[in-house]
């Protein structure tokens, strides 16, 4: 008989602590006493008329012939001025390693080429700087830049860069890594990734 009793003592208890628990709760996530009754049961949606629609702006993509599209940061292009990593326009990354005082990088993006096929991604315009001029022939001396476009995986790639002196297109020696394809961009130029 008292093992009855126990049972029913430790049943009626665990039952008051779950009822307790449950005003706990609903008292700690539930309307607050002092909000009056109607806040406590109604939504307050606003009025049309109180909703301000903005114009679009030359930046959104309406006004730029995209329509529903977002734009990564720094599709403009850029001037790098320090050593770091920078990403353009979500199309390269590249990576800047800056010897010299005066020297900056300029990076930018220009409609693909239409002499190449199989291009992935590009054309990135790259222009290494010494004290505000571009640089001529090699500028590993005063920088080392490094471009990095996205690889798929299902497909082998490489970067070229645009040779103005020879009029065409020359493979650089590319790393496929991580998911990336990478060349050090040694000139002023244009780089882009084909597909081999």
């Amino acid at each position: 008989m008292s093992k009855i009793i126990r049972v029913i003592i430790v049943i009626t208890a665990l039952g008051l602590i779950a009822l307790v628990s449950s005003q706990v709760v609903q008292a700690s996530w539930g309307p607050h006493a002092s909000a009056p009754k109607a806040a406590q049961n109604e939504v307050q949606l606003p009025k049309q008329e109180d909703v301000q629609i903005s114009e679009p702006s030359d930046t959104q993509p309406e006004a730029m012939g995209q329509d529903g599209t977002t734009r990564p940061p720094n599709c403009e292009g850029m001037i790098i001025p320090v050593t770091g990593e920078y990403s353009l326009c979500g199309v390269a990354v590249v990576e800047v390693n800056i010897h010299d005082d005066g020297v900056e990088v300029l990076i930018d993006i220009e409609p693909l080429p239409t002499d190449v096929d199989n291009v992935l991604a590009g054309t990135v315009n790259l222009k290494c700087l010494v004290d505000g001029e571009i640089h001529e022939g090699r500028h590993d001396e005063h920088a080392e830049p490094v471009i990095c476009f996205a690889a798929p995986p299902d497909k082998e790639v490489e970067v070229k860069f645009f040779d103005e002196d020879a009029g065409a297109w020359s493979s650089v020696e590319t790393t496929v890594a991580a998911g990336q394809a990478c060349a050090p961009a040694n000139y002023s130029g244009k780089y882009i990734l084909v597909e081999k």
